[in-house]
């Protein structure tokens, strides 16, 4: 190979996270439920009803996908998958809970949905973990940022891996 194509290669894989170490992370919450967002009385029932619905809303549009019910199972367990809804023959995980960022402190980020896999470790549509319970937590700002489309994931064996479908930056 290349001097040149070695070094492409090279600063190609050190450029995301040279980029992800320079975010910075910001205060969130996670709560499992709309009813669980009440209780905490961060904010009101109306306030947590309507953040959980936008982010199950977002869900339909972002939530991983899957070509086999087999697949989405083996990440995240039985009786926590089913059908898409949007025509295809994919299949998705349920939404797990919901992560509000700086809605809390008065900002306003769209209410991320989060996934519950098989690790027991809450996760954002995009694969950032949040922590494996309700609550506070520190997350890099991105987490709170929706995600440009659903990715479609693959799993084929040995050396199998996620593959995305469009850009995850837009």
């Amino acid at each position: 190979m290349k001097r040149s194509r070695s070094a492409r290669l090279l600063l190609m894989s050190v450029a995301p996270l040279a980029l992800t170490a320079c975010e910075s992370d910001i205060n969130a919450t996670v709560f499992r439920s709309a009813q669980e967002c009440t209780s905490s009385g961060q904010l009101t029932a109306a306030q947590c009803q309507a953040a959980f619905a936008e982010a199950t809303s977002e869900h339909e549009r972002v939530a991983p996908r899957y070509n086999s019910y087999a697949d989405c199972v083996a990440d995240f367990g039985p009786e926590r998958c089913g059908p898409a809804r949007d025509g295809s023959s994919s299949f998705i995980p349920f939404i797990g809970g919901m992560l509000l960022g700086q809605m809390l402190s008065g900002g306003r980020n769209v209410p991320q949905p989060l996934y519950l896999p098989r690790s027991g470790e809450f996760q954002t549509a995009g694969g950032t973990g949040v922590g494996t319970r309700s609550g506070a937590v520190r997350v890099p700002e991105s987490a709170t940022k929706p995600q440009a489309r659903a990715i479609t994931m693959s799993r084929s064996g040995f050396g199998s891996r996620a593959a995305a479908r469009g850009s995850w930056g837009s």
